[in-house]
């Protein structure tokens, strides 16, 4: 859970992080008016960081060219940095080109990218493969404290990297894992289909078009017209040899 806030509201995703830390994963707040009620938020996080629990949490603070509030966020970014848990992963991006009214967007923008920072695999899965693939979703759910599942995408993705090299008995390894990884998908057994064509293995080849399109009449999948194309020309294939 995310919240964000700005100025005042930037004050208040502070004093929620002080006052309930458990409620919100992450806060960005955007030009936090920490120097409101003789700075009562700064004085409130002398007080309670201290005690607070090292449970992961992500604090993103900006401003922008807004001297008057620099005294403020400098004394609680102190705080954080003396009385801090070591799990409360702390930013401030100062935005010296920005004014109070054209901070927001860009902070939100920001503070996403460096929360989502790592979210990403690497576009060549090759050196990568499976365990890697696996490592770094468990990487991310430590990291956000929610179970991130390997995607169909993901390992898909792979085989087809591995299948563009012509490394074909790799990618029907991974084909193979991804269809019991994903038992139910339609798309999963089409794209064992194209590997084990592309390896000249056609009746085989067939047999999984054939499952994937059977699945994706069941579904009304989208893609159900490519399957039937992919079987229709294994088909020829296997009546011309």
């Amino acid at each position: 859970r995310i919240l964000i806030g700005h100025s005042l509201c930037g004050m208040y995703a502070v004093w929620t992080l002080l006052s309930e830390p458990d409620l919100f994963q992450a806060l960005i707040a955007i030009s936090p008016y920490l120097q409101y009620d003789n700075s009562c938020v700064v004085r409130l996080a002398e007080e309670r960081l201290p005690g607070m629990s090292d449970q992961r949490r992500f604090l993103y603070i900006t401003l922008g060219d807004e001297p008057e509030y620099n005294a403020s966020i400098d004394r609680l970014l102190g705080l954080i940095r003396k009385k801090g848990p070591k799990n409360l992963e702390v930013h401030f991006n100062p935005m010296k080109a920005e004014n109070h009214g054209t901070v927001r967007l860009k902070s939100v923008y920001e503070g996403m990218a460096a929360l989502y920072s790592g979210w990403r695999l690497p576009d060549d899965l090759t050196t990568l493969g499976i365990p890697g693939i696996r490592k770094h979703y468990e990487t991310l759910s430590a990291r956000f404290g929610y179970t991130l599942e390997v995607p169909e995408q993901a390992v898909n993705q792979l085989g087809y990297q591995l299948l563009n090299q012509k490394k074909f008995n790799e990618a029907i390894e991974v084909f193979r894992k991804n269809i019991e990884l994903f038992p139910e998908s339609a798309n999963v057994y089409d794209s064992l289909g194209e590997a084990l064509e592309q390896a000249g293995k056609l009746e085989g080849a067939r047999q999984n078009y054939l499952e994937a399109v059977t699945r994706a009449e069941k579904t009304q999948d989208r893609n159900l017209p490519v399957f039937r194309q992919h079987l229709l020309g294994v088909d020829a294939k296997l009546k011309g040899k």
